[in-house]
C-alpha cells in the first residue's frame, strides 16, 4: 500500500512515486479504489469490470489520465468503485473499472473516450465482464 488520500493534490505525491506502466514487470498490478477494501464479487454481486486494453506505447498517458479521473471524480459514473492497471502479456497493458452495479457499456465507453481521451490511431480493446 503507497497510502490513502482524498484530494487530487495529495494523491499527486503518491502519483510522483510510483513506476510508470511502460517500465512496469509483468506480475506487477496497481490498484486505486474508493473506500479501503478493493471491490469483488462477494461485495457486489451486481457488479462487475470493464476491461481496457491499449498498446504500451500509450500506456503512461492513459494510465495518468484515468488516474486523475478517478481521484477527481471526473470520471464518476453511478457505482464506479476504481481502476487496476497491469501489463497483460506482449505489449498491451490493462485496465480494468470496476463497479458495484451493472453499468451501461456504451454509456461507459463513450464516458471513457471523452474523460481519458484515447489517442487517435490508439484502438482499445473493451470488454465488460459480469458476476
Amino acid at each position: 500500500k503507497l497510502g490513502t488520500c482524498r484530494v487530487v493534490k495529495s494523491f499527486a505525491a503518491i502519483y510522483r512515486a510510483i513506476v510508470p506502466p511502460s517500465q512496469l514487470e509483468q506480475g506487477i498490478h496497481y490498484h486505486i479504489f474508493k473506500g479501503a477494501k478493493p471491490p469483488c464479487r462477494e461485495r457486489y454481486p451486481g457488479g462487475g469490470m470493464l476491461v481496457v486494453q491499449i498498446s504500451s506505447q500509450v500506456a503512461d498517458e492513459i494510465w495518468e489520465r484515468m488516474l486523475f479521473a478517478c481521484v477527481g471524480a471526473t470520471l464518476d459514473t453511478d457505482g464506479f468503485q476504481g481502476v487496476e492497471g497491469f501489463m497483460s502479456g506482449g505489449n498491451n497493458f490493462a485496465i480494468r473499472c470496476w463497479f458495484k452495479k451493472h453499468t451501461n457499456i456504451k454509456e461507459l465507453r463513450r464516458e471513457i473516450n471523452e474523460v481519458v481521451i484515447i489517442p487517435v490511431g490508439e484502438k482499445p480493446i473493451i470488454t465488460q465482464i459480469r458476476w
